[in-house]
């Protein structure tokens, strides 16, 4: 359909679709800045998340992610097609604002979702709050009098382990300490950066999809 663009005085413009005139709103060629075709679709209608309550990961969709300042930004990019320079997102209000230029001109247009927050624990929280572990690092002293020796020993591995995983109990022994840890591989990569010698044994805990599971212990003598 061919539509007509009008021009009062050679420098009035009115917008051919609403007949808004450019000395009210902004025009972009020869549309006002409301009825421009700009070509942004948001493909989602809503932002659901769960907020960990334990270590305030954020899940959207399956996954959980650490957050970040633009964790929701980049969500809203992800789901959003067409042609514009940048956007912002406001999450206390659900208002989206994209940033484009045309002719010359920057314009700003804004879109709005709901957006809502569940409360939840993310998968390592909720193993840890279980009680879940996969290997036992039990430090121990040759001798009695080393003890002190052991647990100076063993916060500089439980320090290195929480930047990895989780250690979900301690038991302390009179010749040392047991730490179960939520993951084996983040044990042997502590005790190795530490360079500790180890004996590791292995125990049936249980079996899934036919396959057997084991837990691992450490066994490392100070």
């Amino acid at each position: 359909m061919f539509i007509k663009s009008y021009v009062i005085n050679s420098c009035m413009k009115i917008c051919p679709k609403c007949g808004a005139s450019s000395d009210r709103k902004k025009f972009i060629g020869q549309f006002c800045i409301d009825c421009y075709p700009v070509r942004i679709k948001l493909n989602i209608n809503r932002l659901v998340y769960t907020l960990c309550r334990e270590c305030n990961k954020i899940k959207i969709g399956n996954k959980w992610m650490n957050y970040s300042d633009d964790i929701f930004e980049r969500y809203i990019r992800k789901n959003t097609t067409g042609d514009y320079d940048d956007l912002k997102f406001d999450i206390s209000t659900g208002k989206i604002t994209y940033y484009l230029t045309r002719e010359g001109q920057s314009f700003k247009i804004t879109k709005k979702i709901d957006v809502v927050e569940n409360q939840g624990l993310c998968n390592v929280c909720s193993r840890k709050h279980g009680g879940y572990y996969e290997a036992i690092v039990q430090l121990r002293c040759v001798k009695k009098e080393d003890i002190e020796k052991v647990l100076h020993l063993a916060d500089k591995v439980k320090i290195k382990l929480k930047k990895l995983t989780f250690i979900s109990k301690e038991i302390e022994h009179r010749t040392g300490i047991d730490l179960y840890v939520g993951d084996k591989r983040s044990v042997e990569e502590v005790l190795n950066s530490l360079k500790l010698g180890y004996k590791k044994t292995y125990k049936l805990y249980g079996v899934k999809q036919g396959r057997r599971i084991y837990r691992t212990t450490y066994l490392v003598r100070v």
